[in-house]
């Protein structure tokens, strides 16, 4: 944050990518990585922490997309239904005319084993820990398509997340239960191929699930 008000497009003041710094935070050099994860986990002895989500900009590829974690591979956390980090970024895609489920990646690479969403998911226990990239271009698929997103296009990106939310949390667990099962039907098998990566140099296309009716 204090790189960014004075210019920089990644780093902070001390030339660091505060992105990177979420396994041992400096309080001097990384101040608001440092009291984010204590405010996080002091959250945490009060209530529970259901959703984290880190906002960012994405300067190749197109659309709204998030990178989650594997729950398969979430030896830290009580076992749950397969493909369950899938879920609420499915019911966004249904909400949403520029959310990209198909451009979204639940791989943890090791380079990213110390980004705020992967810290979070091993050591908050918090599974639905997700990053969210909003492209600095538009979307490539729906009414939006070729048009260059604007402020009014993130705020109904908003609102499209807070419906997700209630509809995902309902205490009426039909649609996420539907969901579910959608995805258990497009991926059977037990691993789920996932090789699209989080390289920020990517260009990777949507498929054509996009088109598919929601």
């Amino acid at each position: 944050p204090d790189g960014v008000i004075n210019g920089n497009y990644r780093c902070s003041l001390s030339g660091q990518d505060l992105n990177r710094q979420w396994l041992d935070p400096s309080r001097a050099l990384h101040p608001t990585i440092f009291y984010t994860k204590i405010m996080l986990k002091r959250f945490q002895q009060d209530r529970r922490v259901v959703m984290y989500w880190d906002l960012h900009g994405h300067s190749r590829k197109k659309n709204v997309f998030v990178y989650g974690c594997d729950a398969s591979k979430a030896t830290h956390l009580p076992p749950g239904p397969r493909l369950s980090e899938r879920v609420f970024p499915r019911m966004l895609w249904k909400n949403s005319e520029t959310f990209s489920f198909s451009d979204c990646s639940f791989k943890v690479q090791r380079c990213k084993e110390s980004t705020g969403r992967v810290v979070v998911w091993r050591e908050c226990e918090i599974a639905n820990s997700y990053t969210v990239e909003a492209s600095f271009a538009g979307a490539n698929f729906g009414p939006r398509c070729g048009v260059h997103m604007n402020i009014k296009d993130f705020e109904v990106m908003g609102r499209a997340l807070c419906d997700t939310m209630l509809d995902y949390f309902d205490p009426d667990q039909t649609k996420a239960d539907q969901v579910l099962r959608e995805l258990n039907v497009l991926y059977p098998d037990s691993s789920v191929a996932d090789d699209r990566g989080e390289a920020s140099d990517s260009e990777d296309s949507s498929s054509d699930d996009e088109s598919a009716a929601r």
